[in-house]
């Protein structure tokens, strides 16, 4: 079951669209149906989220109390992914643009169902929270470090060879001067990443 939580009923539509080419279950709600939501039986695998409300961040707080389990969507108005959300990391989520194809709505939608990581090529980390130079993708090796997971298991999320992590994890630790993961960690929280 999908939930799609949005604001705006045009955006509500296309996502629908793509769900039910791929002939999936959903249920569609507007932020303020989801507030008032006080129990349900129905446990969502995927909740699609538009991030377009400055309650929003709270309602994502709620969610994954709620859900902890559950993969995650966040379709952005801009193209840059929001502080609130750096903390998730990129196992199980997924960030688009709200200009997206429906090609990259059904592959974010598959990835993420799958347990994997998604992000269009029109989102990227906010370079403001970067306290040194880190591309994207070494941002999101270093928070995947910082969550714990190993180099093999970071290369499986991603789709990179273990050769490729291992790369990208010694040019992080050389350009944050750190020798460790539990210092990556520090660095990682520190800089409200975690």
């Amino acid at each position: 079951m999908i939930w799609i939580v949005a604001s705006d009923l045009f955006h509500r539509l296309g996502i629908q669209q793509v769900i039910n080419e791929l002939g999936m279950n959903y249920e569609c709600m507007t932020l303020k149906e989801f507030q008032e939501l006080k129990e349900t039986y129905i446990i969502p695998d995927l909740g699609i989220f538009f991030w377009d409300h400055p309650d929003m961040s709270a309602q994502l707080n709620r969610f994954r109390k709620d859900f902890p389990e559950c993969a995650l969507i966040f379709v952005l108005e801009n193209p840059e992914i929001p502080k609130p959300l750096m903390s998730l990391g990129t196992i199980g989520t997924g960030y688009l643009s709200r200009h997206c194809e429906a090609d990259e709505i059904r592959d974010a939608i598959l990835k993420v169902s799958e347990g994997l990581h998604f992000r269009c090529h029109r989102v990227h980390f906010p370079e403001r929270l970067q306290a040194v130079p880190l591309s994207d993708r070494e941002l999101e090796i270093l928070i995947l470090i910082a969550k714990g997971l190993t180099t093999a298991e970071i290369a499986e999320s991603l789709f990179l060879s273990p050769h490729t992590v291992h790369t990208h994890r010694k040019r992080i630790f050389k350009k944050l001067s750190i020798r460790s993961a539990s210092e990556a960690t520090r660095y990682a929280l520190t800089h409200g990443w975690l």
